[in-house]
């Protein structure tokens, strides 16, 4: 809220005039809109999976001059694109892309945790590596060759495709969360808010949804060699590349029935001239999906329409959002692990 005389301040009354829809992360809110440029008073907000926000708020004024005899209760439906966008482009350009660390010929799989580390693989020596303030070590008991790391609810689930399982790591204890026949092997990982996985099986044609509090439940999504996963804001769309078939698919992964997954966009229409891919995947707050070329991560909006892309110095393999405000794009590839700066942030798991 403002006051007339454009001097609010913490703990000074204002006219409760432009009632103003803020988005961002918590750390920061990088997009505002106006709602209500006149008289407004107490308010609620909500928002629904598909990404629609409500707000419930006084407004106007009875006689005029004051808010606090409110004229008419509003419920005000709208989306995050409505909120507007401050630039034409989601990469910070005051900001190259950064080698963060340089001393492995390739690096995997990254996941950014809460508590402000980053967690990636490093297949040829099978080490899961923790990046915390400019220093790297080895995670103790974990020597194997993780095809995925992501992080969810202050865990850690880890993907080892050699012995056909979902491993958890929480608190410094590592357990099976669930183990697959022998002859499949799971590669890229989404975890959903309530600690459901889904889990690649490439070789079986399929994503296998593990129910988070029933082990004997499980789901299929039926897809040719998926490579990628990734959960769009809100979870409400599952997205799966598969570099063997050059496509994208969406779909709602939590519909009864789980319905056969719809192409995204006709993947060599919109990515031509795009060398290898789609390998791994993420998604900002804004809905922007990032997908692993073989030298750039391409950025597409959630209508499908390509954005940009970000050029890298060596080989991707995969990106993850981090940092404190969430703006930097972690890019693991050949030669190490890369960074840069972004305008969007990613989304706190």
């Amino acid at each position: 809220m403002a006051r007339a005389d454009h001097t609010e301040a913490p703990g000074k009354g204002r006219d409760r005039v432009n009632l103003t829809i803020r988005y961002g992360t918590g750390y920061n809110f990088y997009r505002n809109r106006v709602l209500e440029p006149g008289f407004s008073g107490y308010s609620d907000l909500a928002a629904s999976a598909d990404r629609t926000v409500f707000c419930f708020y006084e407004r106007g004024s009875t006689d005029g001059t004051s808010f606090h005899k409110p004229e008419q209760l509003t419920v005000a439906r709208f989306n995050t694109a409505w909120i507007g966008t401050q630039w034409d482009s989601v990469i910070d350009t005051a900001h190259s892309v950064e080698t963060v660390v340089n001393e492995f010929a390739r690096a995997f799989s990254p996941s950014w945790d809460s508590g402000g580390s980053l967690y990636f693989s490093d297949p040829k020596q099978e080490k899961l590596l923790q990046y915390t303030n400019g220093q790297v070590a080895a995670v103790p008991g974990i020597d194997m060759q993780l095809a995925a790391t992501c992080f969810r609810g202050n865990k850690l689930y880890l993907s080892d495709p050699k012995n056909s399982r979902i491993l958890v790591l929480e608190n410094g204890e590592l357990r099976t969360r669930h183990q697959f026949a022998t002859d499949e092997r799971p590669g890229d990982l989404a975890v959903d808010s309530r600690g459901g996985v889904f889990a690649a099986l490439p070789e079986q044609n399929r994503v296998e949804f593990l129910a988070p509090f029933d082990a004997t439940c499980h789901r299929t999504i039926e897809v040719p060699s998926p490579t990628g996963l990734a959960l769009c804001p809100g979870d409400s769309y599952l997205y799966i590349s598969s570099l063997k078939e050059r496509q994208i698919w969406r779909c709602s992964p939590h519909h009864a029935g789980y319905p056969a997954p719809q192409p995204y966009f006709p993947y060599r229409r919109l990515a031509e001239g795009m060398e290898g891919g789609p390998g791994g995947m993420t998604v900002d707050l804004d809905g922007n999906l990032y997908v692993v070329g073989s030298k750039e991560i391409w950025i597409w909006n959630e209508r499908g329409q390509f954005v940009e892309k970000i050029s890298c110095p060596n080989q991707p393999t995969a990106c993850t959002f981090g940092d404190h405000d969430l703006k930097s794009l972690y890019i693991t590839g050949f030669g190490g692990v890369y960074k840069q700066r972004m305008l969007v942030p990613g989304l706190a798991r």
